[in-house]
């Protein structure tokens, strides 16, 4: 029987119980509610409803990501550098393929060396973006079409920025994902254009199949079901 009142267990830990108990209680909710809204998903016709339970089901398991992260740790500050040339060795070592999760796609110029060297020697890079007009990122879908990426303009923003590698892969499959903040008082650049450390703050984590093997499925059905939307959007 768990005596709370010993002294030697100390006071805090009652609350970072709690806690734990908390993000599992969110993980289960949001574990149900994708299952349903996925079956919605799946069965209803192209159009609003489409767009409506895709919104849905990004938002649940972003909520699973944010809780296990939670518990994980937090994403840790990165120079804009070492962020990139982690992503540049993660794409050159994929074994079969790769999913980046886009947003204006302001890397193109910094990944496609890295994404020609890889879909030259037969791996698939696939890139998931919402989409977007906008002249600059215009051009760094060509930059990517062109170093031999598959590019999907998807109905919606599911807000994940990341580089997911060989998704199928149950021993080596890794999901790694970044982030930037605009620092306070600085000025954000235009859609599509790179930022840098001097207004920007950037974060990244690198998630493995061992404990965090939860995370990285989150992540694939996230790209399941993205694709599958902007497949059927193009009908």
């Amino acid at each position: 029987m768990l005596q709370t009142s010993s002294p030697l267990r100390p006071p805090h830990k009652r609350v970072c119980m709690s806690r734990s108990q908390f993000w599992d209680a969110l993980q289960i909710a949001g574990a149900l509610a994708s299952i349903i809204a996925l079956a919605a998903f799946l069965h209803t016709t192209p159009g609003l409803g489409v767009a409506l339970t895709l919104v849905i089901v990004a938002g649940v398991f972003a909520v699973i990501i944010a809780s296990i992260m939670a518990r994980r740790g937090p994403h840790r500050p990165v120079g804009r550098d070492a962020m990139i040339h982690t992503g540049r060795r993660l794409i050159r070592n994929i074994k079969r393929e790769a999913i980046m999760f886009g947003g204006d796609m302001s890397w193109a110029n910094d990944y496609e060396e890295a994404i020609r060297s890889a879909t030259s020697s037969g791996k698939r890079i696939r890139v998931l973006y919402p989409k977007n007009e906008a002249p600059q990122v215009r051009r760094n879908e060509q930059i990517l079409r062109d170093a031999g990426a598959e590019l999907f303009p998807t109905p919606i923003d599911s807000g994940l920025r990341a580089l997911l590698v060989d998704p199928e892969d149950s021993k080596d499959a890794l999901l790694y994902v970044v982030s930037r903040t605009l620092r306070s008082g600085a000025v954000p650049v235009q859609v599509g254009e790179h930022g840098s450390e001097s207004n920007y703050e950037y974060l990244a984590k690198v998630y493995t199949m061992g404990e965090e093997w939860v995370i990285i499925q989150a992540a694939r059905k996230i790209y399941e079901v993205l694709l599958t939307a902007t497949q059927r959007a193009d009908r």
